[in-house]
């Protein structure tokens, strides 16, 4: 789970960048993307909180929704024979 969400991180960050995404802006989430930083972990990062007051769960969820969405493997479950 964990490398998940650095994953995450990495790809929703450089998909904004890339332009290949597009989030719809709220307060909410703004007020978010406004208190987050990066946080180091070794090669790679995680969203982090400048202010500790501040709620990253909006930048959180829309990452992970969007990693979600675009990463997912799809199961396919066995059909079922009659003979």
């Amino acid at each position: 789970m964990f490398f998940q969400a650095r994953e995450a991180c990495n790809l929703f960050y450089d998909a904004i960048l890339d332009k290949s995404v597009k989030v719809k802006t709220s307060s909410v989430l703004d007020d978010a993307i406004l208190n987050a930083k990066k946080r180091q972990l070794g090669q790679s990062w995680l969203w982090a909180r400048i202010n500790t007051e501040a709620d990253l769960t909006p930048l959180y969820a829309a990452t992970l929704a969007w990693h979600h969405s675009v990463h997912r493997k799809v199961e396919t479950k066995p059909r079922s024979l009659i003979y």
